[in-house]
């Protein structure tokens, strides 16, 4: 990989000059779907024993579906298999349902048994039942490609392609390595900074916005009711309960060589996990510091490489980071 050359502007992206020609590197496509966007959320479509259906792409959970719409659908919902935990920390006790064929474009599984959490049911995006949430646990097991601005997701196999460069789109690219990547509960983890202090970053698909740990936004010094942190009302993660959430002045945020200066970010509660020895800026909610979510996806053209253990991403446009005045 070549080295990277920064543009002057308040909003710095890195430039890299690809190296896709990697003979042995394919990238089999298993999907080539047109997302659905709603309400700061992506949707795309599939299938559940035969029927269409819509899922919430949500890179941060794990796959499961809407006990209301499943049963709906004729799928047979009941027994206890757990609690979930919300960004809040919230706990909600969840049944499960065995489905015959879940397929999304090419990608078909038989006889899968997945979580079924309850819902204020008629869950729709205009007529299409979204009956669950497309989750890491399937992700996983692909390169995904998300482009927003240009309406489109993909699906890929990836083989021989360890020493590739993916950002196939574009000769202007940043790419950052997932920091830890535990295969019993995969999660997108990424090093970035605010301020120049190291934050541990969950890329989360299915949060309408970016957010960090309010604990983490006290360290760097905001502090709600002081100057630099705006208060715009309450957030609740997918099984949260309401928090108070204040809009932050970072000075700084980088990813890769991609830096804003400065940077008005959410902060808001995270759920408690405990502190962490040698940690400076401790760690809350699924032992991350801030998440990714879809306000920071809708400006990239991004490419989550489960197969390299990369997030490949290209500024697109807009801002990454939503921040009205007050929430409604």
């Amino acid at each position: 990989m070549m080295g990277r050359a920064l543009l002057l502007a308040a909003l710095l992206w890195a430039v890299c000059a690809p190296s896709w020609a990697a003979s042995k590197c394919k990238l089999g496509k298993l999907a080539e779907l047109k997302p659905i966007i709603e309400q700061s959320r992506i949707y795309v479509p599939g299938k559940v024993n035969g029927k269409q259906v819509l899922f919430m792409v949500d890179s941060g959970a794990d796959t499961l579906l809407f006990a209301s719409e499943a049963a709906a659908a004729g799928i047979a919902v009941g027994g206890y298999s757990g609690d979930s935990f919300g960004a809040t920390g919230h706990e909600t006790a969840d049944s499960r349902a065995t489905v015959s064929s879940l397929e999304i474009g090419l990608w078909n599984g038989h006889d899968v048994t997945l979580r079924a959490v309850g819902t204020l049911g008629n869950e729709h995006v205009g007529d299409m039942p979204v009956i669950g949430v497309l989750g890491e646990d399937i992700l996983s097991h692909f390169d995904v490609e998300i482009d927003v601005k240009g309406g489109f997701f993909a699906l890929y196999q990836v083989t021989d392609c360890e020493d590739a460069n993916l950002a196939f789109w574009t000769d202007t690219y940043n790419v950052v390595g997932m920091s830890r990547y535990d295969t019993r509960q995969p999660r997108i983890l990424l090093n970035g900074k605010l301020n120049e202090s190291t934050v541990a970053m969950l890329l989360d698909t299915g949060a309408p916005y970016s957010a960090v740990s309010l604990d983490v936004a006290r360290a760097l010094g905001l502090k709600p009711g002081e100057p630099g942190a705006e208060a715009v009302g309450q957030s609740s993660g997918v099984h949260g309960q309401a928090e108070a959430t204040w809009i932050g002045s970072f000075s700084s945020f980088t990813l890769d060589q991609e830096r804003i200066a400065p940077a008005k970010i959410r902060f808001f509660k995270f759920a408690q996990t405990g502190p962490e020895t040698g940690s400076r800026l401790g760690r809350r909610a699924l032992d991350i510091d801030m998440f990714l979510g879809f306000d920071f996806i809708r400006a990239h053209h991004i490419l989550i490489s489960h197969s390299q253990r990369k997030l490949y991403f290209s500024y697109a446009g807009g801002q990454p980071f939503s921040v009205p005045a007050k929430d409604k």
